[in-house]
């Protein structure tokens, strides 16, 4: 399954698609395994962005690794790090 996001200032408004994890919060993923967070003052596909930030791939990768289980220790980071860059 393919996934196409983006975020898109128009008139002071964004259009936001991406994983909407709970009202407001949004993750997309970019080409580069990056991960653009942008919260939103509602769940509203048309709410206005609040706040966003770009974590790169090894940020991302790192926040991935430290909440499994698994952790960044026994090579949990880099499993994470190829998660996050693989392509299919």
């Amino acid at each position: 399954m393919e996934y196409s996001f983006c975020f898109e200032e128009v008139k002071g408004l964004a259009m936001v698609a991406g994983f909407h994890a709970l009202d407001g919060l949004y993750f997309t993923r970019g080409e580069d395994g990056s991960v653009t967070v942008a919260i939103t003052e509602s769940a509203l596909v048309e709410s206005p962005v609040l706040r966003s930030f770009t974590l790169d791939v090894d940020s991302f990768a790192s926040v991935v690794a430290s909440m499994s289980a698994r952790g960044e220790e026994n090579g949990g980071f880099y499993k994470a790090k190829e998660f996050l860059e693989s392509k299919g």
